[in-house]
């Protein structure tokens, strides 16, 4: 990133490391060159040694260390954490969403997709739950869920059927 754009995000964030940090990384993942405030530079800066995670442990050991650059280097450590803990949470959902994909075209192929008794959209069976009764009535996670939180909101304890054929089935235990 150009420094202009680095001493502006500084100053969005009252020159906090730590805000400012957050800000460029956003900046730095959602970079689009039409909407973004800045073009990225062709040459990536070098690292300076001191900010290398192994030396900035060195540093904040050393006690005739200035207190300033202790804390600006523990501010840094800390929001170098926070960076890669939130990779690692959007790596996971990626990967939680290709799952949900495949089951679904798995679900496709084998015939094993059905509608949702309430919200009618498909869905794989293996993603749904059903009421005890006879036919059975399927429903989305979802729309399961939000019948619970809204029996459970009235005090219900029991979960019926939401299906409109007057169906007054409950849910077994395994499908709560």
């Amino acid at each position: 990133m150009p420094m202009a754009y680095i001493d502006a995000s500084l100053s969005q964030s009252g020159h906090r490391l730590f805000s400012a940090y957050q800000l460029l990384d956003e900046a730095n993942r959602t970079y689009n060159p039409l909407t973004s405030g800045f073009q990225k530079i062709k040459n990536p800066r070098k690292q300076h040694t001191d900010f290398r995670e192994e030396n900035i442990e060195i540093l904040l050991k050393d006690p005739a260390g200035d207190l300033e650059r202790a804390e600006v280097l523990r501010e840094l450590r800390a929001a170098r954490r926070v960076k890669a803990k939130a990779e690692a949470r959007r790596q996971a959902e990626l990967v939680a969403q290709l799952k949900e994909e495949e089951n679904k075209a798995k679900a496709k192929a084998e015939g094993t997709m059905s509608e949702c008794g309430c919200c009618f959209d498909e869905y794989p069976l293996n993603r749904m739950v059903h009421c005890d009764g006879e036919p059975m009535h399927w429903f989305c996670r979802a729309c399961a869920l939000r019948n619970a939180e809204n029996e459970v909101g009235q005090s219900k304890y029991e979960l019926c059927c939401m299906s409109m054929d007057e169906c007054n089935a409950r849910f077994t235990i395994s499908q709560r």
